[in-house]
């Protein structure tokens, strides 16, 4: 883009010099060529035929008829060759400039940007996704990235919008787009009807980082949410969606959503994707629940897959508020930990199990003699040495009279001073 306004300019200004150069020419040898065109009055107006060139059009070449206008043609000649000679050397400088730095910097709108970001390689779209990313400014670029998510045609910069969002959310952690009523409705619609995957990904990323004050926002999105975890088959669109009704804090997930993600669920493949639907849907079952979907499926899990993904889910309950649940209940759901734990070879799932029963699972509590003996048994059927010694650390402090702080267990067990 700067490449070739640059090399206009150079060839704007070349065609200046040639210009000026003829004229002072036909002046030194009396122009027959130069009387015929001048014919006319001397001030006869400009010609019907307007230059184009900027330069010409703010200096016009002056009168030849003396020596001065002589002297000042030869100054601009050598003004236009300077200038011609600088804008050389920034032609060849920014043909060996990073792509991505052009791109990133330039003064083109966002459009622009990502058009020709979605013509470079992937290590370089990321490169320069995340760059501007870093640098973007939310509230001014809202305008522009709902207009391209309702009207642009270039795919490959809906892709790269998807991403920027993406790369966007991460970056400025809990910062949310604030959208006006007009502004959602168009969201989710394009959420609805989109006809590309990649424009209904860019879409689900500003539903997801979205907020608004407008009553009928909430029941609106959570319909729209709920009919997308049905339908929707783009892994990308299901995972922003299934992180998004992650189901944090005390209130109570819509009942249609909670539907809809159990249907998600069920059908992905083993995997990531599939252990952040059943995390989620572990929380929603901690809040209206106490827990029993998510323990009652884990319990009914008999393929290893399916019971590792149960397993990792579990282990991500790791929120503030845990359910209040009767000794009955917590001894019950202990001795179920313990087997799922058994039978998890990932260490990492293993310690997660661990704090999640100090946290959001509600399993342990600070003191008593249960709490001891639910550490003693998992030091029993720790593979792990580290880890052994870790569980057993755990039980020695509470046995000792000291209370067992949530944040202690997993400062402990992952090894930190």
């Amino acid at each position: 883009m700067k490449h070739a306004a640059l090399v206009a300019l150079v060839l704007s200004i070349g065609l200046n010099a040639w210009l000026i150069l003829r004229v002072l020419s036909e002046a030194r040898a009396g122009a027959p060529a130069g009387t015929a065109r001048a014919s006319g009055p001397r001030n006869a107006g400009p010609s019907p035929r307007a230059s184009t060139s900027p330069l010409l059009d703010a200096s016009p070449a002056p009168e030849v008829g003396n020596d001065a206008g002589l002297d000042a043609l030869r100054a601009r000649i050598a003004e236009l060759e300077q200038r011609r000679s600088e804008l050389r050397a920034r032609l060849a400088a920014f043909a060996g400039a990073d792509p991505v730095f052009l791109i990133v910097h330039g003064s083109v709108g966002l459009a622009e940007k990502l058009r020709a970001i979605g013509k470079l390689t992937e290590e370089d779209q990321e490169a320069a996704l995340q760059e501007l990313a870093e640098d973007a400014d939310r509230d001014e670029m809202k305008a522009e990235m709902l207009g391209l998510l309702a009207q642009e045609q270039d795919e490959g910069a809906l892709h790269a919008l998807g991403r920027l969002l993406q790369f966007m959310r991460s970056a400025m952690h809990m910062e949310r787009f604030g959208l006006e009523g007009e502004e959602w409705r168009e969201v989710l619609r394009v959420m609805q009807e989109g006809q590309t995957a990649d424009r209904r990904y860019a879409a689900a990323q500003i539903m997801a980082d979205g907020d608004s004050d407008d009553d009928g926002y909430d029941k609106l999105r959570n319909r729209v949410i709920a009919m997308a975890l049905r339908i929707e088959s783009d892994p990308r669109i299901v995972e922003v969606l299934v992180r998004d009704v992650g189901f944090y804090g005390d209130q109570l997930p819509d009942p249609d959503v909670v539907a809809a993600l159990r249907v998600a669920a069920d059908r992905l493949p083993a995997g990531d994707l599939r252990v952040s639907a059943f995390a989620s849907l572990a929380r929603a079952s901690l809040l209206v629940d106490g827990g029993q979907e998510i323990f009652d499926r884990s319990r009914r899990a008999f393929d290893p897959a399916l019971r590792a993904d149960y397993a990792a889910a579990l282990g991500k309950c790791v929120q503030r508020t845990a359910p209040d649940l009767s000794e009955e209940v917590r001894a019950e759901r202990r001795s179920l930990l313990r087997e799922i734990y058994a039978q998890s070879p990932d260490e990492s799932v293993r310690r997660s199990l661990v704090i999640a029963s100090a946290r959001g699972l509600g399993l342990v509590a600070a003191t008593g003699p249960q709490t001891v003996e639910f550490l003693r048994g998992l030091t029993l059927i720790e593979p792990d040495a580290a880890m052994k010694e870790r569980l057993s650390e755990l039980a020695d402090q509470v046995e000792t009279g000291f209370p067992l702080d949530s944040w202690a267990v997993e400062r402990i067990l992952r090894g930190r001073e």
